[in-house]
């Protein structure tokens, strides 16, 4: 995104070329030590391009957070953490014709300005529909591994170190329960980064080239477990039972889905293995019950854009 700072001539023509901007997951609502939402591209997005007379009508799906969880009771009592965070959130609330959010807080914070939103799981659930995936076999356990838990924490974090050793713990009690096991690591720094903490020499694992062999890494699988929030929602389009593993915000998407997520900070080996064969179980029921929530997901969004443009195309032509 940073090089968008210097491409305004050249993109802003586009913007101003067509009648809606439709922009799903994000622009991310997060504060940390050194940054917050201020400070990125999307900040210049809603206060230049979408403010000019010729922008095109912002459709605002699935606006989200990003704060880590241990930090997030200090950051909201923080003034200027506060001010430059409502800021970033009017802003979006001002240039945005239409807003869903895709967790609760993100949706409480929106409420400030857009009394009528409502939370709605984020579109990546439609992936696997998007892109034609379907499960070809069930097999094994899929893993996403990060030493940190999540790429938003600093090396060497409180909860890292018990991270791995709960993860280690879990390879073994997978292995013993007879559990073949694969790593998807989604770009060639996760994986470098997993190999200073796992033997990964005689392991089966993949870093997909596109987003239609990423989903069907979690198609095929019997359940999966991962670091990364849209690795659950590539799971849970596929049907597929997995538990999240997070350390912030963006987590509690999951619980859109109604899938269990893990923190970090807490987590213990017990925890995680009961929440994987429990996964796995009642894989049935939960299959059925997230494709009902995709299904009521999408007809949500179907209607929402189809009423907005034909509002706005209404209003036009009255003009």
């Amino acid at each position: 995104m940073w090089p968008l700072w210097s491409k305004y001539p050249q993109i802003s023509k586009k913007f101003t070329s067509c009648d809606y901007l439709i922009n799903a997951s994000g622009p991310l609502l997060y504060a940390g030590r050194w940054f917050h939402s201020n400070y990125e591209p999307w900040h210049l997005v809603l206060n230049r391009w979408l403010r000019s007379p010729k922008s095109p009508k912002f459709l605002n799906l699935a606006f989200g957070t990003a704060f880590d969880e241990r930090d997030l009771r200090v950051m909201q009592s923080t003034g200027w953490v506060q001010r430059a965070t409502d800021s970033f959130t009017r802003s979006v609330a001002d240039v945005a014709y239409v807003s869903t959010a895709r967790e609760e807080l993100a949706q409480s914070q929106l409420k400030k300005y857009l009394p009528n939103v409502n939370a709605v799981p984020c579109p990546s659930l439609f992936g696997a529909n998007f892109h034609g995936v379907r499960s070809q076999k069930r097999d094994g356990v899929l893993l996403n591994f990060h030493p940190m838990g999540t790429r938003a924490r600093e090396a060497g974090s409180k909860g890292s170190a018990n991270w791995v050793r709960v993860f280690r713990a879990l390879l073994k009690r997978l292995k013993a329960k007879g559990k073949r096991c694969h790593f998807i690591f989604h770009e060639e720094n996760e994986l470098a980064l997993a190999r200073k903490h796992l033997d990964l020499s005689d392991a089966h694992y993949v870093v997909p080239g596109s987003v239609k062999e990423y989903i069907q890494c979690y198609a095929n699988a019997e359940v999966a477990v991962s670091c990364r929030v849209h690795g659950v929602y590539a799971a849970a389009s596929c049907g597929i039972p997995a538990v999240g593993i997070g350390s912030d915000t963006r987590a509690r998407m999951i619980d859109m889905i109604g899938y269990d997520c893990l923190s970090i900070d807490s987590i213990e080996i017990e925890t995680l293995e009961a929440a994987v064969f429990a996964a796995i179980d009642n894989s049935t029921r939960q299959s059925e019950a997230v494709n009902a929530i995709k299904d009521n997901a999408k007809q949500y969004y179907i209607d929402l854009l189809r009423d907005s443009i034909c509002r706005d195309r209404s209003t036009r032509s009255s003009i």
